[in-house]
C-alpha cells in the first residue's frame, strides 16, 4: 500500500510502496517508489532524496539507498 513516514522531532519523513521490517537484520526497508525527506545521519543530513529501496539499519541508524534497472539515486544533501 501507501506507506507514509513522519518524525516530529526532526521533521523526517519517508514515502513508499511497501515496507517490510526483519527483526533479526535490525534493518528496515522502504521499497518501491521511494521518497526521503530531513534524514539525518551520522553528521550528513538529506534534504530530499528519491530512489527504488531504503534500508534503515535501526541499531545504528545508517542508511543505504539502491536502485533498480540502472536508474539514479537522487539526493539533495546539506553539510
Amino acid at each position: 500500500g501507501n506507506v507514509v513516514i513522519k518524525s516530529i522531532n526532526n521533521n523526517f519523513e519517508a514515502s513508499s510502496n511497501k515496507l517490510t521490517y526483519d527483526k533479526d537484520a535490525k534493518t528496515l526497508k522502504l521499497l518501491g517508489n521511494v521518497f526521503v525527506k530531513n534524514l539525518e545521519s551520522d553528521g550528513l543530513s538529506i534534504q530530499e532524496s528519491y530512489g527504488d529501496e531504503l534500508t534503515i539499519f535501526t541499531d545504528s541508524g545508517l542508511f543505504k539507498f539502491n536502485s533498480e534497472n540502472k536508474n539514479r539515486v537522487k539526493t539533495k544533501l546539506k553539510f
